[in-house]
């Protein structure tokens, strides 16, 4: 894989598979910001991989404010990469409504908010 001068948003790479899709895609050449709810993660994360941190909330009304910060960082964006997801560790019948709503909430409305701020910046055809 060659990403060599993309520029690629990946939101929950503060850990886990998120980190690993930021290294993978450093290794490929391109320069990454990585986007986590926990700013010290994020941080720490990007300092490791020699990448840039936008910390933030991908499934709040702030998405365009980290769009908008990561692209002026890397002087636009190429691409996408909608990681940021929780999971319940409750069984089926014991989910609570409230917690059933935050994995909504992260791992699907993120992938809307972050693809709708990405749109509207995006270095690439509609």
């Amino acid at each position: 894989m060659n990403l060599s001068g993309r520029r690629i948003l990946v939101t929950g790479g503060g850990a886990g598979i998120g980190a690993a899709i930021a290294a993978a895609c450093i290794d490929a050449g391109a320069a990454v910001v990585i986007n986590d709810l926990d700013a010290e993660r994020a941080g720490d994360m990007s300092q490791l991989l020699g990448a840039t941190s936008v910390p933030g909330d991908a499934a709040g009304d702030g998405a365009a404010d980290i769009v908008a910060a990561a692209s002026e960082a890397l002087g636009g964006l190429d691409g996408l990469v909608n990681n940021a997801g929780v999971v319940t560790a409750s069984r089926l019948e014991t989910v609570s409504s409230e917690e059933w709503d935050r994995v909504m909430h992260v791992n699907v409305r993120s992938v809307f908010q972050m693809s709708r701020a990405f749109a509207a910046v995006a270095d690439v055809p509609a």
